[in-house]
């Protein structure tokens, strides 16, 4: 049994998850510890098992959802090369050899999907799981301290994962987040050197590809996310091409 302990100013006092691994079976010939058990206080919390080289040994139904483009792949047996973008793979290699060596956890931050995630990464201390790291993934709102009080390192992704907001402009995406923090049309137009008609446009255009009836409801979809200015101009890194 793993109680993975992860305190924040956005949750309950203490988020803990059991995983409990007495079933096992095999999946593409790796043998799995498939968790039959998994109770949290935060029904958005994804757990994988990581052997070192990045071979997926399990992975809650939420951690597809919040990761993979298919929610309904399987990847247990598959290494991280066959289900991320490659870009991905260096900054993760990374913290897994890190957090193997030293034993200290590390968070891995970025925009991926359609909203801002933090993975942390804990070296596997039990010898009924398989895997050297397991790794819990979660939503990031805005606002989330730099450093959860566990004390892991954080590392921001230098690029975004846009998904389902791929089909906007870096401008467009842009205005939604300053749309997030409550500015007027005015104030993004200044903040952006762009005619307040211009910024008109680009949020009409934001309601239509979005399907969004007003502007209260861009926004709070902006604050939702996760979105910020900053995460906009990021470069973009490309969805995998399925193997299979």
């Amino acid at each position: 049994m793993i109680d993975f302990q992860d305190s924040t100013r956005m949750r309950p006092p203490m988020t803990t998850l059991h995983l409990d691994t007495e079933r096992n079976g095999s999946n593409n010939g790796v043998a799995v510890s498939e968790p039959f058990v998994a109770t949290t206080f935060d029904p958005a919390l994804g757990v994988w098992s990581l052997t070192r080289d990045l071979r997926v040994l399990f992975a809650t139904p939420v951690a597809v959802r919040l990761l993979l483009d298919d929610p309904n792949r399987e990847p247990s047996g598959e290494t991280l090369g066959e289900l991320v973008p490659a870009a991905v793979l260096s900054p993760i290699r990374a913290i897994v050899e890190q957090v193997v060596a030293d034993g200290r956890p590390r968070a891995l931050r970025g925009f991926w999907g359609d909203a801002r995630l933090r993975s942390t990464f804990v070296r596997n201390e039990d010898d009924r799981i398989e895997g050297d790291v397991i790794v819990v993934s979660r939503p990031d709102p805005i606002g989330m301290p730099g450093a959860t009080e566990t004390g892991d390192d954080l590392v921001d992704l230098p690029f975004a994962y846009f998904r389902e907001l791929s089909g906007l402009s870096t401008r467009q995406l842009e205005v939604l987040s300053l749309m997030g923090l409550g500015l007027s049309r005015d104030e993004i137009a200044k903040r952006t050197y762009r005619s307040p008609k211009t910024i008109d446009t680009h949020q009409a255009t934001l309601r239509r590809k979005l399907n969004a009836s007003s502007r209260v409801e861009l926004s709070m979809l902006a604050q939702r996310l996760g979105l910020t200015q900053e995460i906009a101009q990021l470069p973009r890194v490309e969805p995998i091409r399925s193997i299979r």
